[in-house]
């Protein structure tokens, strides 16, 4: 049954996917695409690795206040890892940051798990802070019908409530209040019995560094605002080297804030389908070209694959240990490997 859900996803997405291209028109694409230039694609490349050090640099940070250590470039690594497991698979970005944990070597692996949940959830902290601002401006720059508005507002509202809950629920214990609320319905109990002091261990770094660490908590939060900035030059230099007359820095924006969500579905690999609807929907909303829309995507796409290559290439390498670990079919996942 599983096998036939995910066959049906990925072929959903395809097929959005060619009802994509196909409205854009395939000739109207090629033609946008010769426009890059190989030095811009370069420079777009250079420009993704800087993209995904300061993603790693933000999480190291997180990590050395959360009594762990490893270098830079080891957990660069980690992030490619778990970005290619996130891409090529359909766990999405949950999937991607879990794999990402276990390809982290040298470190007890609660005070890594602690690392990336706080650093994931500062990122979503600084997308919930952003989509508002990027909301203001798309209702400002044109009239939206009344019941639009109102669907935007509840949505952004419902982001940082949420945020603002897995910031509260962290300082106070997370993970041993979910295993709390699946023991009201008899489930994880054996998985509790087992590990309840890593747990508990690993509920009390994150609880210490939102109480004892909050200057890193700014100084994180800091980098991945300097992360979406970098984030929208990239997206506004892109559809530049695509000939894009009507792209501006504040249009860059809100298609990196709003458009965003498409990340964040599960179900197709890639978000195949989902990613260009997304896009192509705020294209026509921002009244950009559909085919600067699709020729951008297909850009974006082929970084992405480059960057999940280089992914593989690290799982490779550093042995098929995590990548058992996360799919280790009958056999039991290890919370602690000390």
């Amino acid at each position: 049954m599983k096998r036939v859900i995910a066959f049906a996803l990925a072929l959903s997405g395809i097929g959005l996917f060619v009802f994509v291209v196909s409205r854009a028109g395939p000739d109207r694409i090629w033609n946008t695409l010769r426009r890059v230039s190989l030095s811009e694609i370069l420079i777009l490349v250079l420009l993704r690795l800087v993209f995904w050090s300061l993603r790693a640099l933000n999480w190291k940070g997180v990590l050395e206040r959360c009594g762990g250590k490893s270098g830079l470039l080891h957990l660069l690594g980690a992030r490619m890892a778990g970005h290619a497991v996130g891409y090529i698979t359909p766990t999405s970005r949950i999937g991607g940051d879990a794999f990402k944990a276990l390809m982290v070597k040298n470190n007890p692996q609660r005070n890594v798990i602690a690392s990336v949940v706080i650093d994931k959830t500062i990122e979503l902290a600084v997308t919930a802070l952003l989509i508002p601002v990027g909301l203001a401006m798309l209702i400002l720059s044109a009239p939206h019908p009344p019941a639009q508005t109102g669907a935007f507002l509840f949505a952004t509202t419902l982001l940082v409530i949420l945020v603002l809950w897995l910031i509260h629920q962290q300082r106070k214990g997370f993970f041993m209040r979910v295993l709390d609320l699946l023991n009201r319905f008899r489930l994880g109990r054996a998985f509790r019995e087992r590990h309840q002091d890593k747990i508990a261990e690993t509920d009390a770094l994150m609880s210490d560094f939102y109480r004892s660490h909050r200057d890193r908590f700014f100084l994180v939060f800091l980098g991945y605002l300097l992360f979406m900035a970098l984030w929208t030059f990239e997206i506004f230099l892109n559809l530049k080297f695509l000939g894009s007359m009507e792209i501006t820095p504040e249009k860059a924006f809100l298609l990196v804030i709003l458009g965003s969500v498409a990340f964040v579905l599960p179900g197709v690999p890639g978000s195949v389908g989902v990613y260009e609807m997304t896009y192509l929907s705020l294209f026509v909303l921002l009244g950009l070209g559909p085919s600067h829309a699709v020729s951008l995507i297909l850009v974006r796409r082929g970084l992405d694959l480059l960057m999940a290559a280089w992914g593989m290439g690290v799982i490779l390498l550093r042995g098929r240990s995590a990548w058992s670990r996360l799919f280790p079919g009958k056999q039991r996942v290890q919370f602690d490997r000390r």
